[in-house]
């Protein structure tokens, strides 16, 4: 189940196409898409990063830590799981409405394969060409062109505009050039890996255990175990509570279900523990979160109205 998020949700400026906001606990997502381009840095915590190009190709399935940023472009999708205190800038824009400077096509040749939507990439490269990694000097430069971004458009001093358009150019800069000429390729995909993924992203609800799983690929529990977690960052008991989470989450979104029933159509048996891995896992109670999205879609269905205020990543990796 994907959604896809419209520009006129985002984009309220006349003339910039450009929206900048911090979670400071990014949830567990579903698979989701934009109508617009999206630069993603990653100033704290971990997760595990699923990434589809186009509804043809297989998706990627990839860790995400601290200091790493990649740019989306629509049709793409992705989503995130596992999120373990992950705190991200999220950097909205649409490349077609931004006037930048055209030498950045012409003197930077990781421009094109970052931000051009055109660029075509590699079949079954997955995002490894439009994802790369800050050290702590450049991820601090990061934070500080982004906040200049927001401080521009809060106070929208003459020649706002201009200021923000040219400090997103020098955080497309910095970008460009932190990441390699030549990109490498995304670590081969396991076989064994994709098998259980596949099979728990679809019988999540089922009470399967390790030795199930290390059965369907012929491996032993503890290889699967520590193979798992080693590509992943997880185990995979870990890794179906995480999708029980996510699911839930989406039909707290979609559903008027009551939270208990969601909790058993997801895999709880017992309501109370429900409570607590979905707490745990994205820092708030289901009743708590449900309430922040309906807050969160009533803003976005008034055109006149400011989306809620949400929490600012750290300065730095913690």
């Amino acid at each position: 189940m994907s959604w896809n998020e419209p520009k006129q949700a985002y984009f309220r400026q006349p003339g910039l196409p450009l929206f900048v906001f911090g979670m400071d606990s990014q949830f567990t997502t579903g698979m989701h898409g934009h109508e617009f381009s999206e630069l993603v840095l990653v100033v704290r915590g971990r997760a595990v990063h699923v990434f589809q190009p186009t509804p043809e190709e297989e998706a990627s399935v990839t860790p995400l830590e601290c200091g790493e940023v990649f740019v989306i472009h629509p049709p793409a999708v992705h989503g995130y799981r596992n999120t373990d205190c992950l705190s991200i800038w999220n950097v909205l824009f649409d490349p077609n409405g931004l006037e930048l400077p055209a030498s950045l096509s012409d003197t930077l040749s990781t421009y094109r394969r970052f931000f051009d939507p055109r660029y075509q990439p590699q079949a079954g490269c997955g995002l490894a060409d439009r994802r790369t990694r800050l050290d702590a000097a450049g991820l601090n430069r990061a934070q500080t062109l982004i906040r200049r971004i927001i401080r521009e458009q809060q106070q929208r001093s003459p020649g706002w505009r201009l200021a923000a358009t040219a400090a997103f150019t020098e955080l497309v800069l910095l970008v460009c050039r932190a990441a390699p000429a030549d990109f490498p390729e995304e670590p081969p995909r396991h076989g064994w890996l994709t098998t259980i993924t596949d099979f728990l992203e679809t019988n999540f609800a089922r009470q399967v255990s390790l030795g199930d799983l290390a059965e369907m690929v012929h491996m032993s529990p503890s290889s699967l175990s520590h193979s798992f977690k080693k590509r992943l960052g997880c185990s995979p008991i870990e890794y179906v509570l995480s999708l029980r989470v996510q699911r839930a989450a989406e039909m707290l979104r979609d559903t008027p279900r009551s939270i208990a029933e969601i909790g058993e159509l997801v895999g709880f048996t017992d309501s109370n523990y429900f409570s607590r891995q979905f707490k745990n896992r994205l820092g708030i109670s289901p009743s708590a979160y449900r309430q922040r999205y309906r807050a969160l879609e009533a803003s976005r269905s008034c055109p006149t109205a400011k989306p809620p205020a949400l929490h600012m990543p750290p300065e730095c990796c913690g």
